[in-house]
């Protein structure tokens, strides 16, 4: 039975409203109101809707989407009974800070946070929060405990939904024709379909993967919502807004220990700023991101400590110093002038690995009341959901060799967050390439929020959002997870299959079956140029791909596997019979057994009349195209049937 809020529920929001009064994050009482509307207002979408069991969170990076899931988690137990599953990303990190964040946030309301399934029981108690690792272990784990389990509603808050969550062999199943399912994600679904009381909310700053799963993806989302940035956020806008934020360095190793100085020197000379400016900080912190290899970030830590020792000199000893330009020399300048400053910072400031087992004890919550001012170095640890306290500068260099998927690439940008107030003392350090493929991203990020924006009620049909992901210098996202063909194939781009002799009596059962026909309105006035659309049987046309001879892997399986998945269950398909099936003579000829066929489609043209072309003939009114055409060679009277298709917008 649907949940109705409006007609079953109070308006009572005690555990919402008291998360709001005893939070100090909101600046006042106007920001307040409006995080506790967006709370509402996502919630009634989601809840009210009985179509809708998998909603996706839509917010920029850091820009408040743990506070929104903690507000939405009050609310649901405002509502109703039951117990919360938050899934706190695959590294260690995360989930604890995750736990730490909900525990403060929501122990004191009389919820119940544990991160650990231990305690788990078959008669879970209500109120209940459970923060685990996104790993099959856990989930066959949770599986197990929901099966026996008199819950009477489950909410399954999925943070980084777009990481672990989705299926691996999504693109290998529909190359290969298979069915795989990667383990984390097959257990997923188990848990998320154990009760039809659930409700799975996907949370993510980079929504690319879901855009692109195709409508049988069973995680694709069944509408997307837009986390509005609080008023102190900083990212792409404010990045590309302001150009004293970036810095563009090399990247090289070579030039490693000269510009690894620079951004000390910007550190330590904006920190100072902060101190004698009076800015109120719990940290001021650096952060260098420029590999995931733990020996090549060893080799960046040794530069990293060698360069504090220079600098340490070049500010209290005035040893002499080459200045890299005017900028830099007015910062050492003013360093040395606020010598005292200097080395109050100085002296306890310390570098922290995170790599390798260097964190492995590591309590961060500790870490962050101990140390007011340090510098992280790591890699994979420190991207995704991941909050560095009070970072102000970064060295970020890592990027793929070849197109990055702009998903992983958007989420090392550790530097947005809850700090727009700190622009004067924000400086990034980038190549010129992570520079313009943030750039792309940003131009991608923009079209997304507009769509969302514009349909505050939330977006169930993608089709308008996937327009907006350009493929110029980075990819969307990783390929093996994407769903939707159109990804893989070209929209409103034409595609062929040929069928030589072995397929032909197959396709003649086709022609003499096809019915009557109604001539396109796009023909032309020669004979050639006149064509047909007839309503072929969906289950005939099936049959005939699936009796075509195609290695497996192959471009023409490719073809064949996305072709049959438009074709689907329907009745009856529109085809377009180029020259009402005449013979069509064309030159083609064989090499190794592959029919190469120049021209041998949608060559036909009639200058001298209005006939546009065969590559013109479409049926828009059906979410693709089919033409077949008969095709007899000149030479050696080979006759030949090319089926070209293609896709038009679907979702």
């Amino acid at each position: 039975m649907p949940l109705i809020i409006s007609d079953v529920f109070q308006t009572y929001n005690g555990l919402l409203e008291n998360f709001i009064v005893q939070k100090s994050t909101f600046a006042d009482n106007e920001s307040a109101e409006n995080y506790k509307k967006n709370i509402l207002t996502n919630f009634d979408f989601i809840y009210n809707d009985q179509d809708i069991k998998k909603a996706l969170i839509v917010g920029k990076i850091q820009a408040g989407k743990t506070l929104f899931y903690t507000g939405f988690i009050a609310r649901f137990f405002d509502q109703l009974d039951g117990v919360c599953i938050v899934l706190a990303g695959t590294k260690t990190n995360l989930h604890e800070q995750t736990f730490i964040r909900l525990s403060q946030d929501l122990s004191s309301l009389g919820i119940s946070i544990d991160d650990t399934l231990q305690n788990f029981e078959r008669n879970a108690t209500n109120r209940q929060v459970y923060v685990v690792l996104k790993h099959n272990k856990y989930l066959k784990q949770l599986y197990a405990y929901l099966e026996y389990s008199s819950v009477q509603n489950i909410l399954i808050i999925d943070d980084e939904s777009d990481q672990a969550s989705l299926n691996n062999y999504n693109y290998s199943n529909l190359k290969k024709g298979e069915d795989k399912v990667s383990i984390t994600h097959a257990e997923l679904i188990n848990v998320i379909y154990q009760s039809k009381r659930t409700k799975y909310i996907q949370i993510t700053a980079t929504p690319q993967a879901h855009v692109l799963a195709d409508l049988s993806d069973v995680l694709r989302p069944d509408i997307m919502l837009a986390l509005p940035a609080h008023q102190n956020y900083f990212g792409n806008k404010e990045f590309f807004g302001d150009s004293a934020i970036s810095q563009i360095i090399d990247g090289g190793s070579d030039k490693l220990s000269s510009e690894i100085l620079r951004f000390f020197i910007k550190y330590f000379y904006n920190a100072c700023r902060m101190i004698e400016d009076a800015i109120s900080f719990k940290n001021i912190s650096c952060f260098v991101h420029s590999n995931y290899l733990n020996e090549n970030n060893d080799s960046v830590f040794i530069v990293l400590k060698e360069q504090l020792v220079r600098l340490r000199k070049i500010i209290l000893e005035n040893i002499e110093f080459r200045f890299i330009d005017f900028n830099t020399e007015s910062e050492i300048g003013y360093l040395r002038n606020n010598k005292n400053t200097f080395l109050s910072i100085f002296e306890n400031f310390i570098v922290q690995r995170v790599y390798g087992t260097h964190d492995k004890s590591l309590n961060w919550d500790s870490f962050f009341h101990s140390y007011r001012y340090f510098c992280l170095i790591g890699g994979n640890k420190l991207e995704r959901g991941f909050t560095i306290e009070g970072l102000i500068t970064t060295y970020f260099t890592r990027i793929s060799k070849g197109n990055p998927n702009s998903d992983t690439f958007e989420q090392r940008c550790r530097f947005y967050g809850n700090r727009r107030h700190l622009l004067p003392y924000i400086t990034v350090f980038v190549t010129s390439r992570i520079y313009e493929s943030l750039l792309e991203y940003y131009n991608n990020e923009k079209h997304i929020f507009n769509v969302l924006e514009s349909n505050l009620s939330g977006v169930k049909n993608f089709q308008e959002i996937r327009k907006g992901l350009s493929n110029v210098s980075i990819e969307p996202t990783r390929k093996s997870v994407i769903s939707h063909p159109l990804y893989h194939l070209l929209e409103d781009k034409w595609h062929f299959l040929y069928f030589n002799e072995e397929n032909l009596t197959q396709w003649d059962y086709v022609i003499r079956n096809k019915g009557i026909g109604e001539r396109h309105d796009s023909s032309g006035d020669a004979d050639l140029n006149t064509h047909y659309i007839y309503n072929i049987s969906g289950s005939i046309l099936m049959e005939v791909l699936k009796n075509k001879k195609i290695n497996k892997g192959s471009k023409d399986y490719f073809y064949t596997q996305i072709l049959t998945r438009f074709i689907g269950d329907i009745s009856k398909v529109k085809v377009i019979a180029l020259s009402d099936f005449k013979i069509r003579h064309r030159n083609y000829s064989r090499l190794l057994g592959t029919l190469k066929i120049p021209n041998a489609v949608h060559s036909s043209r009639n200058s001298s009349a209005s006939y546009k072309g065969d590559s013109y003939i479409t049926t828009p009114e059906q979410s693709f195209s089919i033409q077949v055409g008969k095709y007899c060679d000149h030479d050696d009277n080979n006759n030949l049937v090319v089926l070209a298709f293609k896709i038009h917008t679907n979702d």
